[in-house]
C-alpha cells in the first residue's frame, strides 16, 4: 500500500490535542481523522479500515482501555493501538493496559511528537509498499535485456536458493559474460563462470568427483574397465586423460561427463537457504566446461520435479495471480520445456496455455479453468517460465468472485497448517528484507483495502484471516529475538525424534536384507509420520513396495515407483541405494540389461553391498537364460544347458 492509502484514527476529547496530532500524522503522508467520542471511533471503524487507532485513556462514557478491545473486536482488520494518558502514568497500569489491549505503545502526555510521529510509522511501516524483487520482477518482461537481467542480479540483495534456477535462465543470454558470486547464508561461496550465455565453470566447496560414475551410468564406459585404469599404480595424470590412452573412452565423453558434474554443483546450490548475488562483468572467464541453453533446460525439467517444493512455488507466484498470462519470447509448441515430465503431468493445462494468446486468461483463472491440481498446475508453470515460454503482463484489478472466493479458501487451509515460514515462503535462513519483502507481495493481492468496492462480504472476511496470518507471521520472523524463540519452539523434540528414524531405518534395512519386506514397510511408513522425508527414506520405501508379494507384476505400483526415482535429487542419485532401488524397477520393468548396469553401479560404489551383488547374480543368470546359445562358438556348458533345457 502506499502510504497515501494508510488510515490512521485519532480518538481524544480535547479538540486542541486531537488536532495537532491529527496534523502530525498527515504531514507523514497518511490519512489521518480525529474523532472526540467512542462512539464516533466506533462509527468510523465500521465504514473504514484503519491501521492504527490512538486512543486516549481517558474518555467520556468509556475508557480507552475498553474502547481499545472493542475497536479490535469489531474491526475486519485490528488496527495497531497506541494508548496515550495524562492522568494514568503508574508503571503498572501502563503494564497492565498494554497487556490487556495488545497495544504496540503507550505515550504519557506532554509527549514529544517527532517521537509520536516514529511509534506511528513503526506501526504500520510493515503496511508500506516495497520495491518488488528486480530478479522476480523479470517475469513481467518479455524478453529482458542483458543490461536489466545483471542490474537485477546485483539489485536484488538476497534472494531464496529456490530462485537460483530462475537466476541461471536469466544468465542464458548471448551478450552475457561474466562471473556470478552466490552466498549462501551459511557462509557458502560459490562462483558460476558464464561465457556468451553459457555456463563455463562452477567452483565451490563441493569439488566431489562424479566423474566415474557418471561414465558408467551413461555406458560410455564398463565397471570393469573403470577399476581397472583408476586402480592401476603406475597411472598418471587425471582419470579421463588415462580412459582415452588406454582406447576405452571417446575425448568427447569427457565433455558431456564433465558438464553433467558441474551441473550437479548446480543442484546442490538450489536448496531451501538465502543467498546473497553478485554480477561482475568481464570476458575473462574460467572456461572448464560448456552448459549451454539446451542443456540447462533440462537441468530445469529434472529440477522443477526433484528440487522445488510445490507449495513453495505456489507461494512464489501468489503476488501474480491477477495478472495476465502471455506468451515469453521463446513460446514454441515443440519447445524443450513443453516436453519436460512437469508440463506433460498437466497436459489439461498445456492445452490452455497453447491458446493462451486468444484466452487473456489471468493466473487465477487459468488455475481454475485448468482443474489441474496444485502440486501439478505449478511445476508445470514454473518449467514454462525457465523455458521463457510464458511470461506475466498486466494485472486485471477486477476479479471473479467465484474463483477469488475458490482460491482464498484453498490459501487460509494452507496457512492454517504451514509454519511461519511456509506462510512467508521464506528459508529460516532468511534476512529482514526478504521477510518484509515477501509479506508486502502477500499484502498487494489479499489485503481487503486491495479489493474491489463490490467484493462480497464473505470474501472479504476470507481475506481478511488470510491477512491475519500472513500478519501473524510476519511480526513473529522479523523480531530476532521472537523469531528465535519460535525456531527453538519448532526445533524443540525434532532431534529426538530424527535420531529415532535414523536407528528405525537401519532396522528396516536389515528386515529388507533378510526378506522381510512387509514389516520394513510398516516401520518406514510409521517414521514417514514422525520426521521430514529424507532422500534415504524413500529409497528405502521404494525397495520394500517393489519387493512385496506379486509387486514386479503391478503395472501401476512399478510407472509410479519410475516417477518416484525422477523425484530423487540429481546430487542424491549417485549412492549405491538409488542405483540398487532403480535396477529394482528397471528389473520388474524388463529392462535386464539396464538393471544389470544399475546393480554393476551399486557394487561398484559398495563393494559390500551383498543385496546388489545377490540381484546382480541372479539377472546375469536371468540374461544369460534369454540369450540365444552359438552352438559352435559357445561355451560346452551353455551349449549342454541349451540342448538339455526343459521345454515349458
Amino acid at each position: 500500500m502506499q502510504k497515501s492509502e494508510i488510515r490512521v484514527l485519532i480518538v481524544d476529547d480535547d479538540s486542541r490535542l486531537g488536532g495537532t496530532l491529527k496534523e502530525v500524522v498527515a504531514r507523514e503522508g497518511y490519512i489521518s481523522f480525529h474523532v472526540a467520542k467512542p462512539e464516533d471511533a466506533l462509527a468510523q471503524v465500521k465504514l473504514h479500515s484503519y491501521a492504527c487507532v490512538v486512543i486516549d485513556c481517558m474518555l467520556p462514557k468509556m475508557n480507552g482501555r475498553d474502547l481499545a478491545l472493542r475497536i479490535t473486536a469489531e474491526s475486519n482488520m485490528p488496527p495497531a493501538i497506541i494508548l496515550t494518558s495524562g492522568i494514568f502514568k503508574d508503571k503498572k497500569f501502563i503494564q497492565e493496559s498494554i497487556q490487556k489491549t495488545g497495544a504496540r505503545h503507550f505515550l504519557t502526555k506532554p509527549f514529544d511528537m517527532a517521537d509520536f510521529a516514529t511509534k506511528v510509522n513503526e506501526c504500520v511501516s510493515h503496511l508500506i509498499d516495497i520495491d518488488v524483487n528486480p530478479v522476480v520482477e523479470l517475469m513481467g518482461k518479455k524478453e529482458a535485456t542483458p543490461g536489466e537481467r545483471i542490474s537485477a542480479f546485483n539489485g536484488s540483495e538476497n534472494v531464496h536458493g529456490y530462485e537460483l534456477p530462475w537466476i541461471f535462465a536469466m544468465l542464458m543470454h548471448p551478450k552475457i559474460s561474466g562471473n556470478l558470486s552466490v552466498m549462501s547464508a551459511e557462509g557458502e561461496a560459490s562462483v558460476i563462470g558464464v561465457s556468451n550465455g553459457e555456463i563455463a565453470s562452477v567452483q565451490n566447496k563441493d569439488q566431489k568427483s562424479y566423474f566415474g560414475v557418471l561414465l558408467v551410468e551413461h555406458g560410455f564406459i564398463s565397471q570393469e574397465d573403470l577399476d581397472r585404469i583408476a586402480n592401476d599404480p603406475e597411472g598418471k595424470g587425471r582419470l579421463g586423460q588415462r580412459l582415452v590412452e588406454a582406447n576405452v573412452l571417446s575425448p568427447h565423453a569427457i565433455h558431456i561427463v564433465m558438464a553433467e558434474q558441474q551441473g550437479l554443483r548446480l543442484a546442490k546450490m538450489v536448496r531451501d537457504t538465502s543467498v546473497r548475488l553478485k554480477f561482475e562483468e568481464t570476458n575473462e572467464v574460467r572456461v572448464e566446461t560448456s552448459i549451454d541453453k539446451r542443456l540447462m533446460l533440462d537441468m530445469f525439467n529434472d529440477w522443477v520435479t526433484s528440487k522445488l517444493p510445490y507449495e513453495w512455488l505456489k507461494t512464489h507466484y501468489q503476488a501474480w495471480n491477477r495478472h495476465k498470462v502471455i506468451k515469453g519470447s521463446e513460446f514454441k509448441a515443440n519447445h524443450p520445456a513443453m516436453n519436460g515430465p512437469a508440463v506433460l503431468r498437466a497436459s489439461r493445462m498445456l492445452d490452455l496455455f497453447l491458446k493462451i494468446e486468444e484466452s487473456g486468461l489471468t493466473l487465477e483463472q487459468l488455475l481454475a479453468q485448468s482443474e489441474v491440481p496444485d502440486h501439478e498446475f505449478y511445476p508445470a508453470l514454473h518449467n514454462l517460465m525457465l523455458g521463457g515460454c510464458l511470461r506475466f503482463g498486466d494485472e486485471v484489478k477486477a476479479s471473479d468472485h467465484k474463483i477469488q472466493r475458490q482460491r482464498l479458501k484453498k490459501l487460509l487451509e494452507d496457512l492454517q497448517r504451514q509454519n511461519y515460514f511456509e506462510r512467508l515462503g521464506v528459508s529460516s535462513k532468511a534476512r529482514e528484507n526478504e521477510i518484509k519483502r515477501s509479506f508486502h507481495e502477500f499484502a498487494k493481492t489479499i489485503h481487503p483495502d486491495k479489493m474491489a468496492p463490490d467484493t462480497p462480504l464473505d470474501i472479504r472476511d476470507l481475506a481478511r484471516q488470510c491477512f491475519n496470518l500472513i500478519t501473524e507471521a510476519y511480526e513473529t520472523l522479523q523480531n530476532a529475538t521472537v523469531r528465535d524463540n519460535y525456531m527453538l519452539e519448532l526445533e524443540q523434540g525434532r532431534a529426538e525424534k530424527i535420531l529415532e528414524a535414523e536407528q528405525n531405518m537401519e532396522q528396516a534395512r536389515l528386515y529388507l536384507s533378510k526378506g522381510d519386506a512387509r514389516r520394513a514397510k510398516t516401520l518406514l511408513e510409521d517414521i514417514l509420520l514422525s520426521v521430514p522425508v529424507t532422500t534415504e527414506l524413500r529409497l528405502l520405501l521404494m525397495w520394500s513396495q517393489i519387493k512385496m508379494p506379486d509387486a514386479e507384476r503391478d503395472t501401476e505400483l512399478v510407472g509410479k515407483l519410475k516417477d518416484q526415482l525422477t523425484a530423487i535429487p540429481p546430487e542424491d542419485r549417485h549412492n549405491p541405494t538409488y542405483f540398487f532401488v532403480k535396477g529394482l524397477v528397471q528389473k520388474a520393468s524388463k529392462d535386464l540389461e539396464g538393471a544389470r548396469r544399475s546393480f554393476e553401479q551399486a557394487v561398484g560404489i559398495d563393494m559390500a553391498f551383498n543385496d546388489a551383488k545377490r540381484e546382480l547374480n541372479i539377472i546375469n543368470l536371468q540374461i544369460k537364460d534369454n540369450k540365444p546359445v552359438d552352438i559352435l562358438r559357445g561355451d560346452l556348458k551353455d551349449v549342454i544347458g541349451q540342448l538339455f533345457k526343459k521345454k515349458k
